[in-house]
């Protein structure tokens, strides 16, 4: 194994400088950077299972000190809650085999933690042992060597009954405090042995609210609620251009990138890998929608990456529950995208653009004959003044734009 290799395993391990000098490295190197995305999307998946399947992480250390047979250690409100949850770890360990050695590794420390206790108990006695109280001591057995003089009958020599059981309570309290540091220590221990995932920023939009989110690279994400949006905490050098779309509506403008790079997005049933681009996303926990503005885009079922289609600008695909992306088909991005708060157009008839400016903000807006059918590509946010976004289009076209009493006008530079 290569060292680049063995960096992209340990990626999360590294420190900040060597991490950036790995990602400089991938960008020179589209093999191990297509790697590194997909062994990022395996982790995080990884971590997320064992979450999913096992949330309550501690519970598997009561399991394993109960397999070990200590289940006498465990108070009645743990044993309890091991009991209610014993089915569920059960099913995790049979889904995820590795938390069989996560078991066994919490059952040798806590065999070490009885080794160092007893010791340290051993030599606690022993260091007691060798006081003496007025001479050396009876060997009687029945004489507790930790007791004070005024603790033993005169007549007889030995401890009194009461001494004795508050010799034995101590004692229990003793290993009630050692069960209790075990059981916190193997919580400790199960924290570094379970898969981590790097820490990440989680956006929601309630219903009816939008946000728009900028990421590291230059990226912007239109969120319209009520949406979820999540990706790895990063800066601009460390940023895995890797997002997921929990739920809802997201438009995407994604920068593109000097060397390429993917710029994935994930859904419950999607995944959708771009390099620059405009699209939108709508996610469902059992469906997705995918629609292209501009650029190019693959979309492939997260059950199984093999299944994928390509879409080109105005073409949408349907990606369902373990099944394969629809076959591309062409839909009117007004309607589809107009969610976003954005007009966009692709080679949308400047009269068709005419008419939804019309039906929005109640205009008239009239297209000279000799510009009718001619196409425009743009994308508009639908709060900017009509005037605004018709002066752009007749720049693009070059026309003139009219105003009147009645409305625009459209009309070609010689027809003004």
């Amino acid at each position: 194994m290569n060292d680049l290799h063995e960096a992209i395993l340990f990626f999360e391990d590294l420190p900040p400088s060597q991490r950036e000098d790995v990602l400089e490295r991938l960008e020179t190197d589209p093999d191990a950077a297509k790697t590194f995305h997909q062994w990022r999307t395996i982790e995080r998946r990884i971590a997320e299972d064992f979450h999913n399947d096992l949330p309550e992480r501690h519970l598997l250390v009561l399991f394993a000190l109960e397999d070990r047979g200590d289940r006498g250690l465990l108070s009645t409100q743990e044993q309890m809650a091991l009991d209610e949850a014993r089915g569920d770890i059960e099913r995790a360990m049979k889904r995820h085999p590795s938390l069989s050695d996560v078991v066994d590794n919490i059952q040798d420390a806590r065999a070490d933690f009885d080794d160092v206790w007893e010791k340290g108990w051993s030599e606690s006695a022993a260091s007691k042992s060798t006081r003496s109280v007025n001479g050396p001591l009876d060997t009687d057995p029945n004489i507790d060597l930790d007791v004070a003089p005024s603790a033993l009958d005169p007549s007889t020599g030995r401890q009194d009954r009461s001494a004795r059981a508050s010799s034995g309570s101590a004692s229990r309290t003793w290993r009630r405090i050692g069960a209790t540091a075990l059981v916190a220590a193997m919580a400790v221990l199960v924290v570094f042995l379970w898969p981590t995932e790097p820490e990440r920023t989680v956006i929601t939009v309630a219903e009816g609210e939008t946000q728009v989110v900028d990421l590291a690279d230059g990226s912007t994400v239109r969120l319209a609620g009520a949406t979820q949006l999540s990706f790895n905490d990063a800066t601009n050098s460390t940023f895995d251009r890797q997002v997921t779309l929990d739920f809802g509506r997201a438009f995407f403008e994604v920068a593109e990138k000097p060397r390429p790079q993917p710029f994935i997005v994930e859904t419950p049933t999607s995944r959708t890998t771009v390099l620059g681009t405009q699209f939108g996303v709508e996610a469902e926990e059992d469906v997705t929608d995918v629609t292209l503005a501009s650029g190019k885009v693959k979309v492939q079922s997260i059950s199984d990456t093999s299944r994928e289609v390509d879409l080109a600008p105005g073409q949408q695909s349907r990606v369902e529950k373990d099944a394969a992306p629809s076959a591309p088909k062409n839909v009117n991005l007004i309607a589809e995208l107009g969610w976003s708060g954005l007009y966009i157009f692709n080679r949308t008839p400047v009269e068709e653009i005419a008419s939804q400016l019309e039906n929005r903000h109640n205009i008239s807006v009239s297209i000279a004959p000799a510009l009718q059918g001619e196409p425009v590509t743009g994308t508009f946010e639908q709060s900017m003044a009509p005037e605004e976004i018709l002066s752009v289009v007749a720049t693009a076209l070059g026309a003139n734009l009219e105003q009147d009493e009645s409305g625009y006008t459209l009309v070609l530079d010689d027809q003004g």
